[in-house]
C-alpha cells in the first residue's frame, strides 16, 4: 500500500488480520469488523494478508460490505510470522498511529476498537495492550481448562498470558522509522509460538510495558478437541521451550566451544524451571482449598515446565555449547 498524504489531518488506526484462505470463521470475522464503531480521533483502515501467492478473498471481503477502506495483500512466504511482520510493515508504510489485530478464528465487539483507542490515551506509559478473548465451547470442555472469566485482569493491569489474539501495538513499538521496529522471528514461522518470543523480547530485553483493556472483547469458538488436557499440555510444553530458548540466546558469555560452563548454563535453567514448576504448584494446594480446576491446571503446567525443559535440552545444548 502507498504511504498517505502526510497533510491528512486526523491520525490512523490499522486493523491488521493474516489468514490463509476463506473460511466461515474469517466471514464471521469480517462481518464484525464491518459493524464496527468508528473511532473518535482516528481514521480506520483493514489490511488483510492473504499468506501465500494468489489473492483470492476478494468476494468475501465485497461481501462484508465495508464502509472503510480495506486492502487484500498476499504474502507468498509462508508462516505466521512472516504474515505478521507484512501486517506491521504494511502499517508503518502507511503512518499508522496505532495497530490492531485478531485472529482470523474470532470475532469483535462493536465497540473493540475505540476502547483500544481510549487506552492509548488513557493509559500512555502502556507501550501495547491485550483486549479480552472470551471463549465459546463446541463440545465437551474438559475439566483441566479454566472456566470462562478467570484471571481475568483490570484495566491497564498486566495480562497473565501475552498473546496475538486480540491486542494493538503504538507506533513507537512497529515503527522502523519513528521507532522500535519490532518484527517477529521468522524461525517461528513452522512451528508458530512467535507471538510468545516477541513478548518475551517486548518486556525481557526492551522493557516495554503492556496493559490490559477488558472493554476490547472478541469472542473465540474452540473447537472440538482443542478444549482437552492433551492440548493444554502440548500448548505449555512448546511455551516453555521457547522461554528457555529465549534464555539461552540472551545470557552473555566469552566460554570457548569446549568449555563445560555452556552445560552449567543449561542445567541452571533447568532448576529454575523445576523451581517455578514446584512454586506453582505448591501456590495452588494453598490456595484451592482442594482439587479444583487451579490445582488441575498447575498440575498440568508444573509437569510441562520440567518436560518442556528437558525436550529443549535434549535438541539443543550442543547448539548452545556451539554458541559459547
Amino acid at each position: 500500500m502507498q504511504a498517505r498524504d502526510t497533510n491528512h489531518k486526523r491520525p490512523l488506526i490499522v486493523i491488521g488480520v493474516m489468514t490463509k484462505q476463506a473460511s466461515p470463521q474469517l466471514e464471521r470475522l469480517l462481518s464484525s469488523l464491518a459493524k464496527l464503531t468508528m473511532p473518535m480521533h482516528h481514521d480506520l483502515c483493514l489490511i488483510i494478508v492473504q499468506n501465500q501467492r494468489d489473492i483470492t478473498l476478494a468476494q468475501t471481503v465485497e461481501a462484508a460490505n465495508f464502509t472503510f477502506p480495506v486492502a487484500v495483500i498476499a504474502e507468498p512466504v509462508e508462516g505466521v510470522a512472516s504474515a505478521r511482520n507484512r501486517l506491521l510493515a504494511e502499517a508503518d508504510v502507511l503512518g499508522a498511529n496505532l495497530f490492531l489485530g485478531v485472529n482470523d478464528d474470532q470475532a469483535v465487539c462493536e465497540d473493540w476498537g475505540i476502547a483500544f483507542e481510549k487506552a492509548a490515551k488513557q493509559l500512555p506509559n502502556c507501550d501495547a495492550f491485550m483486549g479480552w478473548v472470551e471463549h465459546e465451547f463446541e463440545g465437551v470442555r474438559s475439566a483441566w481448562m479454566s472456566p470462562p472469566d478467570v484471571g481475568r485482569e483490570g484495566f491497564g493491569e498486566r495480562r497473565a498470558v501475552l498473546t496475538m489474539d486480540n491486542y494493538a501495538l503504538r507506533r513507537s513499538v512497529f515503527s522502523k522509522s519513528a521507532g522500535l521496529g519490532m518484527r517477529f522471528d521468522t524461525q517461528f514461522n513452522g512451528t508458530g509460538k512467535e507471538e510468545l518470543e516477541f513478548f518475551i523480547r517486548f518486556e525481557r530485553a526492551l522493557k516495554l510495558k503492556c496493559g490490559k483493556v477488558p472493554q476490547a472483547l472478541s469472542l473465540q469458538l474452540i473447537r472440538e478437541g482443542q478444549a482437552t488436557l492433551r492440548a493444554m499440555l502440548a500448548h505449555k510444553w512448546r511455551d516453555c521451550i521457547v522461554h528457555y530458548q529465549f534464555l539461552i540466546d540472551v545470557i552473555p558469555t566469552n566460554k570457548r566451544k569446549s568449555e563445560i560452563d555452556a552445560y552449567r548454563i543449561v542445567w541452571g535453567l533447568a532448576l529454575l524451571a523445576f523451581g517455578r514448576a514446584v512454586m506453582q504448584l505448591l501456590g495452588a494446594v494453598k490456595g484451592s482449598g482442594g482439587f479444583s480446576h487451579h490445582l488441575k491446571q498447575n498440575l498440568g503446567r508444573a509437569l510441562c515446565e520440567f518436560l518442556g525443559f528437558v525436550a529443549f535440552f535434549g535438541v539443543t545444548v550442543q547448539n548452545a555449547i556451539g554458541r559459547k
